[in-house]
């Protein structure tokens, strides 16, 4: 009998534990033994809190459930935001090399269009000499 002080350490279902009240203690007041089995007011009072820290337990896994999940989910959609992004760039140094390349090729049909002409030239003074 008399005041006595408690707190409650909870186990979340990550295996982290709070200890509740987070500071001080829970003040309890036995005012009489128990007697053929009838619940006391103090343990009456005890149950209460202890239900309500149970029913805080259960919205705080449920809560961390929760957002382990959207969180997931958001790690999920990025991920493939970067591997979308990735093709894209892929698809776009292909892209930039093919057009490399047919700029190589138009510089050398270039330069034998320009050898082929100064070849003609060539002929034609020739056949203005001959």
């Amino acid at each position: 009998m008399g005041i006595h002080i408690a707190e409650f350490e909870v186990t979340f279902s990550d295996k982290r534990i709070r200890t509740f009240p987070k500071h001080g203690y829970l003040k309890i007041n036995v005012t009489q033994e128990i007697d053929n089995g009838r619940a006391t007011e103090a343990e009456e009072n005890l149950a209460i809190k202890v239900s309500k820290i149970e029913e805080f337990k259960t919205l705080m896994s449920d809560e961390y459930d929760a957002f382990k999940s959207g969180a997931a989910q958001i790690l999920n959609e990025a991920q493939e935001v970067i591997n979308n992004a990735n093709t894209q760039a892929e698809k776009a140094e292909q892209s930039a090399i093919n057009a490399n390349n047919k700029a190589g090729l138009a510089e050398e049909k270039a330069i034998l269009a320009s050898e082929k002409a100064n070849l003609a030239d060539e002929k034609a003074q020739l056949a203005q000499t001959h």
